[in-house]
């Protein structure tokens, strides 16, 4: 029996390190993520800006290589030919009455403050796991240490209920690894 007993602990000391290990990753993965994607926004709005600067610099005259020169030229070509379309669309369209409009229920919201929303949830989710395995680890123990003030019930562990969005978001979020992480079966 006692052989038994330090089997069960043993494997439940194992599969709780598991649960560990793979909550670590998770968490882990999740900040590279959410760290890549904010460098690959700034590159994309300095890029963004970066032609923007360089067009009104050229437009002030100042020199820029050859390259660059012609497809700024080729740019201003396109400016002027859409400047004149707008006008000739306004002046044959009569006016039509405008309605006011509506203001929007709520501002879209912008990548930074989805992924912090995201990382709150994950960080949530997270915590209520490790809430929840750890008051299992506490009656499974009790169970197999025979804790005398423990009174036998029917009670089952409580089952661990995440968000199905949080899980789906991380699961987009999370890195392929290299590392096989283990299955945890568990029976009825």
């Amino acid at each position: 029996m006692a052989d038994m007993t330090k089997g069960l602990k043993g494997i439940w000391m194992k599969s709780m390190e598991a649960i560990s290990d793979t909550a670590s990753r998770i968490a882990t993965n999740t900040k590279y993520k959410v760290n890549e994607m904010n460098i690959v926004n700034r590159r994309a709005e300095i890029l963004k800006d970066f032609g923007a600067k360089s067009y009104a610099l050229w437009q002030k005259g100042e020199q820029f290589p050859a390259e660059l020169d012609e497809l700024l030229a080729e740019l201003h070509q396109l400016e002027t030919e859409l400047s004149a379309i707008r006008a000739e669309k306004v002046v044959s369209k009569p006016a039509a009455p405008v309605a006011p409009a509506e203001a929007p229920a709520e501002e879209p919201k912008s990548f930074e403050e989805k992924m912090e929303e995201l990382e709150e949830k994950t960080e949530d989710a997270l915590e209520s796991i490790g809430d929840r395995i750890e008051d299992a680890a506490e009656a499974l123990k009790d169970k197999i240490m025979g804790d005398d003030e423990v009174e036998e019930t029917s009670e089952t562990v409580p089952a661990i209920d995440v968000e199905e969005t949080v899980v789906e978001e991380i699961a987009q979020t999370q890195v392929d690894e290299e590392e096989e992480v283990p299955t945890i079966k568990v029976e009825e």
